[in-house]
């Protein structure tokens, strides 16, 4: 368990280090530069997962912005799915609805600004 106090960053955009963070107590955000992305409060939030499942440099930071209490994990995922099969389904859950989440502010998004693109 590893405290942060408020502001102080838990992960930085672009580093490679393999760690999963899980919220235990306090409220931790994501951001793009200086843009929030999303802000956290619940206990048990996972971040900080997509980029090391994808073996990805981080695609934003993540800071606290209230005194924090948060688990790091190093993560390989074959270990995760053999060792911790809950927390692997959390993670799986968890990025299943962002995805959810993602795409239907998309399609908000396409039906007032038709795009023209192929996602694939």
């Amino acid at each position: 368990m590893e405290s942060f106090k408020s502001g102080e960053i838990i992960t930085k955009e672009g580093s490679t280090e393999n760690h999963i963070f899980i919220l235990q107590e306090g409220v931790i955000a994501v951001f793009k530069g200086d843009l929030q992305l999303a802000k956290f409060s619940k206990k048990g939030t996972v971040v900080g997962e997509m980029g090391t499942i994808l073996n990805h440099a981080r695609t934003a930071t993540i800071k606290a912005l209230s005194d924090a209490k948060v688990e790091v994990i190093k993560f390989d995922l074959d270990k995760m799915i053999e060792e911790r099969p809950e927390l692997t389904k959390q993670i799986l859950i968890g990025l299943a609805s962002r995805l959810m989440e993602t795409t239907e502010y998309y399609w908000q998004l396409a039906e007032i600004t038709p795009i023209d693109n192929e996602l694939y």
